[in-house]
């Protein structure tokens, strides 16, 4: 069965982003299982700037939630990232994710080509 991601960049529970993440996975046609992952109940650090991730061998050397939420990513078929928007740009959430994905460079040919949807609300 194939597994869809759903990264919710939102404090609200039940809120827009994650009945907008659901309702676009119920109208995916292929079986699969959905996965919700509350971003803002994650502990993600700040980007210390390294650039350690960017070696082949080598992960982040911050050890917070952000290996889980990759290893999420690669194991997952599709993904679907939903925000608000406050104060023109998405919740610090998911811009604290955003910085940290440089780390992403070394699974590039794990995620390449892998459909995704971003959401932001407003």
């Amino acid at each position: 069965m194939k597994k869809v991601l759903g990264l919710i960049a939102s404090k609200r529970k039940l809120g827009n982003s994650e009945i907008l993440i659901k309702e676009i996975s119920a109208q995916i046609p292929i079986e699969h299982e959905l996965r919700l992952i509350r971003l803002t109940e994650l502990e993600i650090d700040y980007c210390k700037a390294c650039y350690s991730c960017v070696e082949k061998s080598k992960d982040c050397v911050i050890k917070d939630d952000l290996q889980f939420v990759i290893d999420e990513i690669i194991t997952s078929d599709a993904l679907i990232v939903a925000a608000p928007t406050y104060f023109l740009t998405v919740h610090s959430s998911l811009i604290q994710l955003m910085d940290r994905f440089l780390t992403l460079y070394t699974y590039s040919e794990k995620i390449w080509h892998k459909p995704a949807i971003a959401i932001g609300i407003s």
